[in-house]
């Protein structure tokens, strides 16, 4: 009875689980300042979830997310300056100018009032690499290589 009672709330709790779908991402209109602020919370869960899944994860919904992010992004009333870190570690390759943007609005929504560029760019830069060294799957250039080595040999 016991084994029954245990495998049932275990099936239970899993059914419960849900994986993110992003698939309605795309019909969010997003048109006037309070639409913007009014999706932060999702905007940081596209974020997470990129940052926190390999690039072969669901590409699906890493394509919707980033999406939502990349639009998201244009119309904000926050300004991002994307720096000269963007073009060297991003060259042109869409899965890491997707997590180093995640990144960046990671540690803009995140962060304190008040940083500095410098300040956000080091930070964005330092969640990027642990991406990139976390997981395999994303292309590295080589300015990354270098960027790991230095990293794992301090």
């Amino acid at each position: 009875m016991k084994k029954i009672l245990t495998l049932t709330c275990f099936l239970l709790f899993i059914s419960g689980v849900k994986s993110q779908d992003f698939n309605k991402l795309p019909q969010i209109t997003l048109e006037g300042v309070s639409d913007y602020s009014e999706h932060e919370e999702l905007v940081l869960e596209c974020a997470d979830y990129l940052l926190k899944h390999d690039v072969d994860y669901q590409k699906r919904n890493r394509a919707f997310a980033t999406q939502f992010l990349m639009r998201w992004m244009t119309g904000s009333e926050i300004t991002f300056e994307i720096g000269s870190d963007f073009v060297k570690y991003s060259d042109k390759d869409g899965d890491r100018t997707a997590v180093y943007l995640a990144s960046l609005i990671s540690v803009v929504l995140h962060g304190e009032e008040g940083m500095t560029t410098q300040k956000v760019d080091e930070k964005t830069e330092d969640m990027f690499l642990s991406y990139c060294a976390k997981f395999s799957h994303l292309k590295r250039n080589k300015v990354i290589k270098k960027e790991l080595k230095k990293r794992s040999s301090s």
